[in-house]
């Protein structure tokens, strides 16, 4: 739903007509500037009240403007036009943001990114409060509320609701194991971020981790099993696990800030760039988007202990044998094993995945360390109204690169992906390792039971 305002400028007395759009988040924030004067204009759009009955939706809302005040003219000079879920940079007073995002595409792919866009809503930004409660219920242990958690999750808050999640979590989640539990989590988690995650290489990878790790427990039974048993007994597991669901908590939180962007994110090409004739006009907080991709990268590089131990055990037999020294060029012998392995500078260490095609082609293709150092270390500034960031490449801030905002939204996403899926690794080795301690104590007891 769009909005039309008058206003004029503070400076230059230009009218401006505003065409604001009316989507998911509370408050927006818009800048731009004066086509006349360029004095930087400031609007925020604040929803106080948004009810949404029987297809009609009904709201109050709040205008806070800076650089221009309000004008009963309704003639004007030129036009600003914008919408939250929608990036747009025209200023054509007849064209809309939902109409110019669907340019250049066929109807097939414009009903699934709708689809994609809705369930997003619908089943990640409502739900991202009972979805922390069930987790936190998990991990204290608390599984009668954890079960209560999930059954009024599977209920959903409205008919639409309630649709999606029994065509996507049909029938009672078992809940009498610990295995169950963690499938029954893994499964609520799928729901929630299938329209962000789900794609054809999603399931590819999904099981390639499962052969190699059942290739594996087959061929390297002893030597995958004192691995386990490592990962187990210095938390490395349930530490990763922890992280990975923060930093997707996090990613919930900052939903609103990533919502421009996902009606043009594609699961089935993560990787594919930003739109460059689009922009983001939303004034978004660049530090949290920043930190958000800072923790990405640290946590990729966490869960190295995991994969490089998997890799070392097909290759060379022995999950603390490295293959060499990542911070030398000339390629020596890594002295160390996995902890002193997971000690050194994080940069230095996806090297050592180029060993293992799939995992160097799955992971790599996401680290930027440099972008990551630049902006960290050398400093940035933002045009706004135009979507980029530029970022300084030397200290002495004589050298830089640009990005758009609307990129770097997508390679924060693209972290996203890469943690869930990490997530999805550490799940199916626990799951592997309470299958295992299953066995290991219903051998005990049949042991217990010939003795008696």
């Amino acid at each position: 739903m769009m909005i039309g305002k008058f206003w004029r400028c503070n400076s230059c007395g230009a009218i401006i007509k505003t065409k604001i759009g009316v989507g998911y988040q509370k408050e927006t924030n818009y800048k731009f500037e004066c086509e006349r004067c360029h004095q930087e204009i400031t609007l925020r759009f604040i929803i106080k009240e948004y009810t949404d009955k029987l297809g009609r939706t009904n709201y109050k809302d709040i205008w806070i403007p800076d650089g221009i005040s309000k004008s009963k003219s309704n003639k004007f000079d030129f036009c600003f036009t914008s919408h939250p879920d929608f990036p747009t940079r025209t200023s054509d007073v007849y064209s809309f943001p939902f109409i110019d995002a669907l340019n250049n595409r066929d109807e097939t792919d414009i009903l699934q990114r709708q689809l994609r866009q809705v369930f997003w809503h619908e089943l990640s930004m409502k739900k991202a409060k009972n979805l922390k409660m069930i987790y936190r219920n998990y991990s204290l242990g608390d599984f009668e509320n954890f079960k209560k958690g999930i059954i009024a999750f599977q209920k959903g808050s409205t008919e639409f609701d309630s649709k999606i999640l029994s065509a996507l979590l049909p029938g009672e989640l078992p809940l009498n194991n610990n295995m169950d539990k963690l499938s029954a989590l893994s499964r609520v988690l799928d729901a929630c971020f299938f329209p962000i995650v789900v794609s054809k290489n999603h399931f590819e990878l999904y099981h390639y981790f499962e052969s190699y790790i059942a290739d594996l427990n087959q061929t390297e039974y002893q030597n995958y099993n004192e691995f386990v048993d490592f990962l187990v007994n210095n938390n490395y597991l349930t530490d990763i696990q922890n992280k990975c669901f923060e930093y997707i908590f996090n990613f919930l939180d900052l939903s609103e800030d990533f919502s421009p962007v996902i009606f043009e994110w594609d699961p089935e090409n993560p990787d594919a760039t930003f739109p460059s004739d689009a922009n983001i006009n939303n004034n978004i907080s660049f530090d949290k988007i920043k930190s958000f991709s800072v923790d990405g990268f640290e946590l990729l590089s966490k869960s190295l202990v995991i994969i490089i131990g998997l890799i070392n055990i097909k290759h060379r037999h022995n999950y603390d044998s490295i293959n060499y020294d990542p911070r030398e060029r000339n390629k020596k012998p890594f002295k160390g094993g996995l902890i002193e392995f997971n000690a050194i500078a994080n940069a230095p260490k996806f090297k050592l995945l180029s060993e293992e095609n799939k995992f160097d082609k799955w992971i790599n293709p996401v680290i930027d360390s440099k972008l990551r150092n630049d902006i960290g270390h050398f400093g940035y500034t933002i045009d706004s109204n135009k979507g980029y960031i530029t970022y300084y490449t030397n200290k002495e801030k004589t050298k830089s690169n640009t990005i758009t905002y609307g990129e770097y939204l997508f390679r924060c996403i693209r972290l996203l992906v890469r943690v869930y899926q990490v997530n999805i690794l550490v799940k199916m080795i626990m799951y592997q390792h309470l299958i295992k301690n299953t066995m290991d104590e219903d051998a005990t007891q049949v042991s217990a039971d010939i003795k008696i």
